[in-house]
């Protein structure tokens, strides 16, 4: 039997050691955690080559710029999404009592800064970058159609392990 269960969840602003936590009580089901590289699943679809390739005219290079300026633009709101995101994710599990807010909220930039491509809101970001897209172009841009460049290594890897004789 090939079949496997895998549970996704958005990485969100969880530490690596509550995502730690999830994937172990995941396996101990006997499933396969995926988890994203980025806040959400769409953090995938910010990729310049990914864009690139769905959106003809749309260069690699031009991709990126989009991507950085509409990250740019929108990292106070990234921000303000973490530090709500932490507190959400310490009243769920009852420690929101032992948590320094103002030391949150004193961090975040420096958290956000240190890795922007983990900690920006992509749902925002991609709203963003769609937004400058048009307003240089006729056309939306095109971001939720399948390209090689958002397969992602984890998910190849348990289809490998699912289909070996169809890879």
């Amino acid at each position: 039997n090939n079949a496997l269960v895998i549970v996704h969840k958005d990485r969100d602003y969880n530490t690596e050691a509550e995502i730690g936590s999830w994937e172990a009580s995941i396996r101990e089901m006997g499933a396969d955690p995926f988890v994203t590289d980025g806040v959400d699943i769409e953090s995938q679809l910010l990729n310049p080559d990914h864009l690139a390739t769905l959106n003809q005219g749309l260069t690699v290079e031009q991709a990126r710029d989009l991507v950085r300026r509409a990250t740019d633009d929108t990292k106070e709101q990234s921000i303000t999404k973490y530090v709500n995101g932490r507190c959400d994710i310490e009243r769920k599990a009852g420690t929101f009592g032992h948590l320094n807010v103002g030391l949150l909220a004193a961090q975040s930039h420096r958290v956000y800064d240190d890795n922007p491509l983990r900690y920006r809101h992509s749902k925002t970001v991609m709203a963003k970058a769609r937004e400058l897209f048009h307003a240089q172009n006729p056309s939306n841009l095109a971001s939720q159609i399948h390209s090689i460049h958002i397969a992602h290594p984890a998910l190849a890897q348990l289809s490998h392990r699912a289909f070996p004789s169809q890879l």
